[in-house]
This record gives C-alpha cells, sequence and structure tokens, in this order.
C-alpha cells in the first residue's frame, strides 16, 4: 500500500470539505457513524473540528482537497484572502432528493435479486459438485467484497415476502463484508470473511429441513442439528476453493468466548477473528428472521439489545460494538416516530448515528411510491423516538409490512455522484 493510503498527521494543518478525515478516538467520544469518511459539507466539518486537531489525521490519497496550513503567527493587521473550497453541489428540490433515493433503493433491490438467483445456483452445485459449486460460490463474494469496497457504499435494508433458502446467508455476507470495512480489515481479510459469511450454514442443505426448523429440538435431533458444522467443512474442503482460515470460520462460527458453544467448545482467543465476525452477524440475523416459523422475529432494536447483551461473556465485545456504530442507534427495519408528528421505516443508517434514513408513510402512497427522506438533509426533522409495531395502525402495517422478511443489499452513497 503506497504512503499516501496511510493516516497522516494534520500537523499545523485543518481539515476542509473535500478533506479524507480519519477521527482517531473511540466510537462512544464522537456522533459520526464511521471514523473515516469524506468531509461532504460545512455542517460536518464544523462537527469534525469541535473533536480537535490531536484526535484527527487524514488520508491524501483519500481526499479531494488538501487541509489547510495554520499559521502560528499573529494574525496580520489586513485580513488574510480566504481559503478557496470546493464549491459546494446544489442542494436539489425535495422530489428530485426523493427520487433519487427510490432510484437508489431500486438499485440495492436490483442487486439483491440479482445476488439470490446466484447464491441458490451456488449453493445447489456446491452440494451436488462441490468443485464447481466452491468456484461459484468465490466469484460472487469477490464481487459483492470488492464492490462495497472500491467506494462509499451505503447499506440498504430491502424487504421480501417469500423465504429462500439461501436468505440467511446472503444477509450475514452483506452485512459481515460492511461489518469487516467498518473493523478496517484489509482487503485479504475482507474476502475471507465474505466467503466464510455465505457459505457458514451451506452443511444445513445435507441435513432434513424439519430438524433445522424446529423450534425446541431433543437431544437426537439438536446432535444432528449440530452436525451442519462438520457437514459444511466437508464440502468446503472437497471444493479445494477455500483457504484454511475460511474452513476454521465456518466450522467455528457457533464457539462463544465462554466456551458455551459447539462442536469443540472453543474459549477466547481459540476462536478466529473470521468467525468472531461471523458470530455477531449469524446471532443478530437469526434474531430478526428465526429459522423455526414457531419463532417470533424480534424487532430491530430488541435485537440490537440482545446483541448487546450477549457480548459481555459470548460474542466478541469490539465487533458488537463496531455493528452496532455501522447500523446506528436506529438500525434499519426500525420503525420510528418523527419530530413532525409522521412515521417511517428506517431503511439505512446515516453518517449520523442517529440521522438514519427513514421511508414515510403517507396515507395515499404505496411502499413503492413513499418517500425516503435522509434526515442528515434535513435539520428541521429528527427522530422522536422508537414506535412498537404493535401500536402502528394497520393501514401502516399492509404498507410496509414488518413481517416479511429483511433483507439487506448495497447502493452509491447519497454524497456519492451516481
Amino acid at each position: 500500500m503506497f504512503e499516501s493510503d496511510q493516516p497522516v498527521p494534520l500537523g499545523d494543518a485543518k481539515p476542509v470539505v473535500g478533506t479524507f478525515i480519519c477521527i482517531n478516538l473511540a466510537w462512544t467520544s464522537h456522533d459520526f457513524s464511521r471514523s473515516r469518511f469524506l468531509i461532504s459539507d460545512e455542517s460536518q466539518l464544523r462537527r469534525v473540528l469541535a473533536l480537535g486537531a490531536e484526535n484527527l489525521s487524514w488520508i491524501p490519497a483519500k481526499s479531494r482537497c488538501h487541509p489547510v496550513k495554520v499559521s502560528a503567527e499573529p494574525a496580520p493587521p489586513e485580513p488574510a484572502a480566504p481559503q478557496p473550497t470546493p464549491p459546494t453541489p446544489p442542494t436539489l428540490p425535495a422530489p428530485d432528493r426523493e427520487r433519487l433515493e427510490r432510484d437508489r433503493l431500486a438499485r440495492a433491490e436490483r442487486q439483491w435479486a440479482k445476488s439470490a438467483v446466484q447464491v441458490r445456483e451456488a449453493f445447489l452445485m456446491l452440494r451436488d459438485n462441490p468443485k464447481q459449486g466452491g468456484v461459484l460460490v468465490r466469484g460472487l463474494t469477490e464481487d459483492i467484497a470488492k464492490s462495497v469496497g472500491e467506494s462509499d457504499k451505503l447499506l440498504y435494508l430491502i424487504t421480501q415476502s417469500s423465504e429462500i433458502e439461501q436468505h440467511h446467508g446472503l444477509n450475514c455476507m452483506m452485512l459481515s463484508v460492511f461489518l469487516a470495512t467498518k473493523l478496517q480489515l484489509p482487503e485479504q481479510a475482507i474476502a475471507q470473511v465474505a466467503q466464510a459469511a455465505l457459505a457458514h450454514d451451506v452443511g444445513k442443505t445435507m441435513i432434513p429441513q424439519w430438524v433445522v426448523q424446529t423450534a425446541s429440538r431433543k437431544k437426537p435431533e439438536e446432535m444432528l442439528y449440530r452436525e451442519h458444522c462438520r457437514r459444511g467443512v466437508e464440502a468446503l474442503r472437497l471444493s479445494e476453493a477455500f483457504s484454511e482460515a475460511v474452513i476454521a470460520a465456518v466450522e467455528d462460527h457457533h464457539e462463544r468466548l465462554d466456551g458455551s458453544g459447539y462442536p469443540a467448545g472453543k474459549k477466547g482467543e481459540q476462536i478466529g477473528l473470521v468467525a468472531r465476525i461471523i458470530a455477531v452477524v449469524d446471532t443478530y440475523d437469526e434474531l430478526r428472521a428465526p429459522e423455526s416459523p414457531q419463532v417470533e422475529p424480534l424487532s430491530a432494536d430488541e435485537a440490537m439489545r440482545r446483541l448487546w447483551r450477549d457480548q459481555e461473556s459470548k460474542l466478541d465485545a469490539r465487533i458488537v460494538t463496531a455493528f452496532v456504530k455501522m447500523l446506528g442507534v436506529y438500525p434499519p427495519g426500525t420503525f420510528v416516530g418523527l419530530s413532525d408528528g409522521s412515521c417511517g421505516l428506517v431503511v439505512a443508517p446515516g453518517n449520523d448515528s442517529l440521522r438514519p434514513r427513514v421511508m414515510i408513510y403517507e396515507r395515499e402512497r404505496t411502499a413503492e411510491e413513499a418517500s425516503i427522506v435522509d434526515l442528515d438533509e434535513r435539520p428541521d426533522l429528527s427522530v422522536a423516538g422508537v414506535v412498537d409495531p404493535e401500536h402502528l395502525s394497520p393501514e401502516l402495517l399492509r404498507v410496509f409490512n414488518p413481517r416479511a422478511l429483511a433483507a439487506y443489499s448495497f447502493a452509491a452513497s447519497a454524497k456519492q455522484k451516481d
């Protein structure tokens, strides 16, 4: 990696709009959803500067503008000419902003539908012809990991009304790749995360589905269910397409830090980083979409609270913290009330963890026509609080269908040129 790709101290300079900034503080010490990002406007710049230059660095290769030197000498009698900054793009009218958000969501939905077909084919091939299936799985995960890593992508929630066998694997891959990027892992590690996350449950296609979908398994059934780890490992080894690091993560994704997991009861550092990442994402998605139809799915905020509780002993606290920060205070799938009295569904995190993108309920519009508001661009609006789905009107529930399966895909960030 070139030196210019590495964070550089600001020294006696200060960032400007267009500087790619790095915040060198714990995530709890600032209100941004990411610690590394391109400063996109003056409001964001003011919030960055308030953190103090000693807590900041910047990446030249990703910046559009270099920081401005700050002189330590007393100010001259005559005011200095203002430093030029790149022109701020004109603010689009509200209807155009809504259309752009709808277009991004539509692209995310198309990306998910395309990936779902490819994953189904790859899983069937991995079970019946491991070598060909392994090539398909690797190719798909490499495409996804590369696409997310190429530029600033935004994670979107989409909803699907029907189950597919590979739904969970595809969700885990999308979420895990974003999480690995949030953790600033190198490209090779992100590729391993993508492969292991997609294939972590492939062994479940090799055991009876009634066992997988049973809510309360008896001991023989539970022993058979736990076989999916070993059978998945066997399939990946037969494919000869995956590294030992990927295979180990598939084997260990049900291990827990306190030794309560399976299949080997590993503890602490015996569990690799990739397996720890998948454990967090797998747990969250299972809470949101349980395998058994008899188990009631948790809402997004309830699932996040459960995940936070489990980090105390079972899950890696650093990874859980990064995951919570990635999805924001109001994770996608959360129903929220806004300060103007309207209600909506969070469909994507925002740059500010308190200001997500929200699909607004409007009586005269369907979900396909509903406005999507980026609260980052609406200083007049804020989240007033989380709304329990049980308290929503039947009409709103019909439009947003909270019982539909939640799926995750990606599209270009709103701050990025389409």
